[in-house]
C-alpha cells in the first residue's frame, strides 16, 4: 500500500537495487559541483592575492 506523506509525495521505496529518486537526480551534479568548487578556490587565492596586496600598501585602498 503507498501512503502520502505529509507533502502529498508517496512514501513508497524503490524496489531492491533500483536507485531512489534522489540518487538519480544528483549523479549528474558532480561535475558540476566539482567545476564550481574549482572556481570558489581559484576566486579565494585571487581574494588572498589582493588582501596581501592592500596590506602591503597600509591597508589602503
Amino acid at each position: 500500500m503507498v501512503r502520502p506523506t505529509a507533502l502529498g509525495r508517496s512514501s513508497r521505496r524503490p524496489h531492491r537495487g533500483q536507485p531512489g529518486l534522489l540518487e538519480q537526480r544528483h549523479t549528474g551534479d558532480t561535475d558540476a559541483l566539482a567545476k564550481a568548487d574549482g572556481e570558489i578556490n581559484a576566486a579565494a587565492a585571487e581574494m588572498a592575492k589582493v588582501t596581501a596586496r592592500v596590506d602591503a600598501l597600509g591597508g589602503q585602498l
